[in-house]
């Protein structure tokens, strides 16, 4: 029985639900924040290695993935949960410049471990966390010429919720206007 109609019972009952109303607010706080650690900071080394700070102060050295030179273009999410990265390769369209580099994929990582790998047929001209980061935007295209596309997928998902193809003379839609072209 919770509650029961005694006055012994009804004070006791008043005094749970009392209780229940001053740790309600901090037992959901402690919910919403076990979605993972916040993220303090991200950089890319000298070293092209990148460092994510932990809102604790512990630091995360990703290793890289086979064939990959460097980390680009690190990212945090507005709502600080969540962290992304451009993930480089060897250009190979270059022989003239040794070291020159192209972005081959976007990696979405959250609390300790990679969401979501996404990957294209041409390079990553940029990305960017949008919605508070529920969703991530980039555009993709040639080597050289400038982006032939833009993607916008929901982070939790991956999946993808609007693509739009870059036409000279046509107007992107909002959630593609500040990505690079």
């Amino acid at each position: 029985m919770i509650c029961g109609w005694r006055f012994a019972e009804s004070k006791m009952c008043i005094l749970r639900f009392g209780q229940s109303i001053l740790w309600g607010p901090l037992l959901a706080a402690l919910t919403l924040s076990a979605g993972g650690p916040g993220y303090r900071s991200v950089s890319v080394d000298q070293s092209g290695q990148l460092h994510i700070v932990l809102d604790s102060g512990k630091e995360i050295l990703p290793p890289k993935t086979p064939g990959q030179v460097s980390f680009d273009s690190p990212m945090i999410s507005p709502d600080g949960r969540t962290v992304g990265w451009l993930v480089m390769y060897p250009d190979p369209t270059i022989t003239y410049y040794q070291g020159a580099q192209i972005a081959g994929k976007l990696v979405i990582y959250r609390a300790g471990h990679i969401l979501h790998t996404f990957t294209t047929e041409q390079v990553f001209w940029d990305w960017q966390f949008q919605g508070e980061g529920k969703r991530v935007a980039y555009s993709t295209g040639p080597t050289h010429g400038g982006a032939a596309e833009c993607v916008l997928r929901d982070v939790d998902s991956g999946r993808t919720l609007a693509r739009w193809w870059v036409k000279q003379g046509s107007e992107p839609p909002v959630w593609a206007q500040t990505l690079r072209q």
